[in-house]
């Protein structure tokens, strides 16, 4: 018979402690998550004062609500302006925050963007039909795509004419109603100028596009092409930033003469070169990896002239010789 020892009692099995059997209780383990942890309202509500999220929920929700609101049935035109719209509202919001600008005023933007879409493309198709302008609307469209004078036709008819009509509320604004007091801000509310003249031009040519995408479907019996969709995304949401990039160029330099009325001359005639010159380039290099190069300097110039201290340039338009 096996002997126990001493220390256990008799009738009492040996058994070797398990430390893991009777663990202690663990505060961290035990311990439930705080409502308030869960669901931390003051911070939710606190995130609801962010302007930068209000902006993100009114973008990322207009395309829904637009959705819900045209769920029967809605026009390409309309549709279009639509669209149009609401990529021109955001690029305002991009281009604002690029630039810096702390303030502006809502009838500064207001002059434009009834200006432009109405008054200035009716003066582009009147214009156009004038003698000089529109021979070099006519040498912008030869059969070769790379003609010196379609070059030309882009630049000196094209570029300059459209430049020149949407720098007209801005120079209005600058120089007549005493509105603009700085160069930034004349960039900036002449790049709402031209996104003002680019959705109505996107939405001309999203009607074309459109035809010619259910004659291409009605003669191959395929529902579309998919270069429809990229000529309307082109169209619609950068075309206008270019557009705003060239009249925001040009507006620039018309501010620059804001406090030196003997450069008021200089500084548009220099505006205007520079905002044709980069319309024509791209309009004679669309569709072309030049193109795209050409739009890329365009916006890095605008956004770079907008963001410059003005001071340097003064002290040196100082010494131009008013003409």
């Amino acid at each position: 018979m096996t002997s126990r020892p001493p220390s256990v009692p008799p009738g009492k099995p040996l058994t070797h402690p398990n430390p893991s059997s009777n663990p202690s209780p663990n505060p961290s383990q035990t311990q439930k998550i705080p409502l308030e942890r869960l669901f931390p309202f003051p911070t939710l509500l606190e995130t609801l004062k962010m302007p930068l999220l209000r902006w993100v929920l009114v973008f990322a929700l207009f395309p829904l609500a637009a959705g819900i609101y045209f769920s029967n049935y809605v026009d390409i035109e309309k549709a279009t302006w639509v669209i149009g719209l609401y990529f021109a509202v955001l690029w305002a919001f991009v281009i604002r925050a690029l630039i810096g600008l702390e303030s502006f005023k809502i009838r500064n933007i207001v002059v434009p963007a009834i200006f432009t879409p109405i008054v200035g493309i009716f003066l582009v198709l009147l214009l156009q039909k004038f003698p000089i302008i529109k021979q070099l609307y006519d040498a912008a469209n030869p059969e070769t795509q790379y003609d010196p004078l379609r070059l030309l036709g882009f630049v000196g008819g094209v570029g300059l004419l459209e430049e020149g009509v949407k720098i007209l509320p801005i120079f209005w604004l600058c120089f007549y109603a005493k509105e603009i007091d700085s160069p930034k801000k004349a960039a900036f509310y002449a790049a709402i100028s031209g996104l003002s003249f680019g959705i109505p031009e996107a939405v001309n040519y999203s009607l074309q596009y459109a035809e010619q995408n259910a004659t291409f479907a009605q003669q191959t019996g395929i529902a579309g092409t998919g270069n429809y969709i990229i000529s309307q995304f082109l169209r619609v949401i950068t075309l206008p930033l270019l557009h705003a990039a060239f009249s925001g160029i040009v507006g620039f330099y018309v501010g620059l003469a804001l406090n030196k009325p003997n450069q008021i001359r200089n500084m548009l005639i220099t505006g205007l070169a520079v905002g044709a010159l980069l319309h024509g380039l791209y309009d004679f290099f669309a569709g072309s990896w030049l193109g795209l190069l050409v739009a890329a300097v365009s916006i890095w110039l605008f956004i770079g002239l907008a963001r410059s201290d003005s001071s340097a340039v003064d002290r040196t338009i100082d010494s131009v010789p008013s003409s």
